[in-house]
């Protein structure tokens, strides 16, 4: 199996490379949470959050995987997701500093 090829780069080589991402991914000493949006601009769901995030939200990896911002996020929330989008769209960068979201027992951290 190691012999097939996806574009230019071995199976082996994919391979290492997403190691290595995992590693540095998960070596971040901030809370990282990826996630979809969606085509109509609501957020879908997590699809690669870090070790940090998983303890500082006191969830599990699984538990974040099947969840979306809207459901960690404060219920008056104002990150503007359209707005977001169209950045992202256009190549720009987009930071979203939050300094707490809520834990699965409710405190902040």
């Amino acid at each position: 199996m190691d012999s097939l090829n996806i574009g230019d780069k071995p199976i082996k080589e994919l391979r290492k490379s997403d190691d290595r991402f995992h590693v540095l991914f998960n070596s971040i000493t901030d809370a990282v949470l990826v996630h979809w949006v969606e085509t109509d601009d609501t957020r879908g769901t997590f699809i690669e959050v870090n070790d940090v995030a998983c303890h500082l939200l006191g969830y599990t990896r699984e538990e974040l995987l099947g969840m979306t911002p809207s459901d960690i996020d404060e219920p008056d929330s104002d990150v503007d997701v359209a707005s977001i989008t169209k950045r992202l769209e256009f190549g720009k960068n987009v930071l979203l500093n939050r300094p707490m979201f809520p834990r699965v027992d409710g405190a902040y951290r």
